[in-house]
């Protein structure tokens, strides 16, 4: 495969995962951060990657360069550009300036909320926007009571799980190509954004009921907030469902149902190699605000295609409150 000149803009769990998969699928790495962060990044980065079976098998990798001046990017052709910052960052007034900076490229863009692609559309041809599902789960070492070092990140992609991408079919396979070379599994889907977001939509409503569990498993399952969490995850596929003009996916449907997610949760925790409950505390504490930030996306896009709100409001105004 030929060395693509690929930007990732963001230097966080997530993209330096992907960051070690371009890595290795060969491409010309560079980095976008804020000056904060270039001597960090610039001195190598490490990762562990979790598996089922065995301990975490660690990645030291510090072929790329690191970009702090958009300057700088103008001075180079791109083939790919990644955005792996929150949903909340892309509204940023940064976004249009490195945009003009980059030129004309493909646009690798893993934000999940249900408005993000239409934003990103006002600013960037819509041809060249390549949207994906992240499966991956990745978070900065150690988590609480974790024995890896810190200031690292851990990952784990999941067993028979993919990175799926959509948008422009160009840019969408450019994108999963890149990934499946480097290692990660990865596919295009023609359908992408509507079975994303019905992902989307029944872990945001589940995030935020376990919060209001106080972010345990064992008090979640069983509780008032359980069933409220579900029955805001309801009202969100209803609205995707209605957006997209699309049927949710039967996992995602049986998933919705509080004595599933009972059953599932415990499952989990025994199979993930890494505390999952620690896991979602830690990261969704972190992130509280892009989840308040779509469950109020969920209830806006309800209101506008006439699709009842009721239980998404009272999640929110609990979280709020």
């Amino acid at each position: 495969m030929s060395e693509d000149r690929i930007a990732i803009v963001g230097a966080g769990a997530l993209g330096q995962s992907f960051g070690y998969y371009l890595s290795r699928s060969g491409a010309d790495l560079t980095y976008v951060v804020k000056e904060t962060y270039r001597e960090s990044v610039e001195s190598g980065l490490t990762l562990h990657e979790h598996r089922i079976f065995g301990g975490p098998e660690r990645h030291d990798f510090d072929d790329f360069d690191v970009c702090v001046d958009y300057d700088d990017l103008a001075e180079r052709q791109w083939d790919q550009v990644w955005l792996c910052v929150s949903s909340p960052a892309i509204r940023g007034d940064w976004l249009p300036e490195l945009l003009e900076a980059v030129g004309e490229t493909t646009l690798a863009s893993i934000q999940p909320g249900i408005d993000d692609r239409a934003y990103l559309e006002t600013h960037y041809p819509a041809e060249r926007i390549a949207s994906g599902r992240v499966s991956l789960i990745a978070y900065e070492t150690p988590l609480p009571g974790e024995e890896l070092p810190e200031g690292h990140v851990a990952f784990f992609m999941p067993p028979a799980e993919r990175i799926w991408w959509g948008g422009s079919t160009s840019a969408a396979h450019d994108v999963a190509d890149r990934l499946e070379a480097g290692g990660c599994p990865a596919g295009v889907r023609d359908d992408l954004q509507s079975y994303a977001l019905f992902s989307s939509a029944l872990l945001e409503a589940t995030v935020a009921g376990l919060e209001l569990a106080d972010w345990s498993l064992k008090a979640f399952r069983g509780s008032a907030e359980l069933d409220l969490a579900m029955e805001a995850a309801h009202e969100a596929i209803e609205i995707v469902a209605a957006k997209f003009d699309a049927s949710p996916p039967l996992a995602v449907r049986i998933g919705a149902r509080s004595l599933a997610m009972q059953l599932g949760l415990p499952i989990a925790s025994a199979v993930l190699p890494f505390d999952l409950e620690t896991y979602l505390r830690e990261h969704f504490t972190k992130v509280g605000d892009q989840t308040r930030d779509e469950l109020q996306a969920f209830i806006d896009n309800g209101r506008e295609h006439d699709v009842p709100t009721e239980n998404l409001e009272t999640l929110l105004e609990q979280l709020r409150g």
